[in-house]
């Protein structure tokens, strides 16, 4: 059996201010990346799917550019793009997160030790969606980086040909959203703008909210 000591001597360490700020930053890049193209799919929806799709891979976006991309393009692009999110977020999970928990004394042993449910609990939840939650949860369970990225491009995958397929099966609904996309793209970008920009005023105040009820 495993002793304090020693789990604490294989426990993750923090990386340098250097490295997480980079990674930091890489996070911000993609998270900017994905509130472009949504701005701009009025306008690159109709003429230019496959940089929307290297934009935003949302759930919206894959079912409009379906059509429009040959099967190699959608689903490498596709691929790609959303997991551009998993490595930073899988990395802070591991050398971060896990080390954030091992300072409260409530979680130090389950930060030192993870059980083998969470890393089975983190398969499964990579294998539902593959977000920052599921990426940082493998990481801080120490689930093994092959596993975690077999598990994402599965999950991609599966998610990819499901919404091509339901596209395909509503091409003409589709179309109809792409036409008005097309036809209203001033309006609909301006609208878009305000709503994002609206989002992140009002995320930044109720962040600074909470920052000033702590104690």
């Amino acid at each position: 059996m495993t002793n304090e000591p020693e789990a604490v001597a294989d426990s993750p360490r923090p990386l340098p201010d250097v490295r997480a700020r980079f990674l930091l930053a890489a996070q911000a890049v993609v998270v900017a990346l994905g509130e472009l193209g949504r701005i701009l799919t009025p306008t690159l929806v109709t003429h230019h799917p496959l940089m929307l799709l290297s934009l935003s891979a949302g759930d919206g976006t894959l079912a409009l550019v379906a059509s429009r991309l040959g099967a190699w393009e959608y689903y490498v692009t596709a691929e790609v793009r959303l997991l551009l999110i998993a490595p930073c977020a899988y990395i802070v999970g591991r050398y971060h997160l896990s080390a954030g928990l091992r300072r409260f004394e409530r979680w130090r042993r389950l930060a030192e030790a993870p059980p083998p449910i969470f890393r089975g609990l983190a398969v499964l939840g990579v294998l539902c969606s593959v977000n920052s939650a599921t990426c940082l949860w493998a990481g801080a369970s120490r689930l093994s980086a092959r596993m975690t990225l077999a598990a994402a491009i599965s999950s991609v995958a599966a998610r990819c040909w499901l919404i091509r397929l339901l596209a395909a099966q509503h091409q003409g609904t589709v179309r109809h959203v792409t036409r008005l996309l097309d036809y209203y793209q001033l309006p609909l970008t301006v609208l878009l703008v305000v709503c994002v920009l609206t989002t992140h005023v009002l995320r930044g105040r109720h962040r600074a909210a909470h920052i000033g009820k702590a104690p």
